[in-house]
């Protein structure tokens, strides 16, 4: 009888649990009232070497001035910049988070498919204060106006990279 309880048991968690996950991935994780950061990220149909490129050009064009460009790494960072020019709705956040840089990885996929592309907008929460540099910088969130530029910037690449 044990035993039939607990099958039943494990057939309804079975029941509740999600068939698969979803193909955008899983929903942002919210904590205390906003998005936690995340990197917009996409696979790319042309090489490495096309992607960044492409990843070169489209920064330039906004146009955004380069702190680092190692092609060999396959990193692009930007100097800091006022993201309000680019983003109307940056005017409603602190003044600390409207100056961002980003930050550009590309990596060639593990299956052969492309080109792994990640965008992240970062800045400094506590600018001004003694403690700065890559170590207090921190992702913009999901919801922030850098989070859309950055999937405007990565729209830009791929149009770019695969000629569409």
């Amino acid at each position: 009888m044990r035993h039939s309880a607990i099958l039943a048991l494990i057939a309804f968690l079975a029941g509740c649990a999600p068939a698969s996950a979803p193909e955008s991935g899983p929903a942002p994780v919210r904590g205390r009232g906003r998005p936690l950061p995340a990197a917009v990220k996409a696979l790319v149909n042309a090489s490495v070497q096309v992607t960044f490129r492409a990843v070169v050009a489209s920064l330039s064009e906004v146009p955004l001035e380069m702190e680092q460009v190692d092609e060999e790494a396959g990193l692009v960072e930007t100097k800091e910049f006022n993201l309000q020019p680019f983003e109307w709705r940056a005017e409603r956040y602190p003044a600390e988070e409207r100056i961002v840089r980003m930050r550009v990885t590309v990596q060639p996929d593990t299956l052969g498919r492309g080109s792994r592309v990640a965008v992240f907008v970062l800045y400094q929460p506590q600018r001004g204060r003694m403690i700065t540099g890559r170590a207090s910088e921190r992702a913009v969130s999901t919801d922030h106006p850098g989070a859309a530029f950055a999937r405007k910037v990565m729209e830009r690449v791929e149009r770019k990279a695969t000629g569409t």
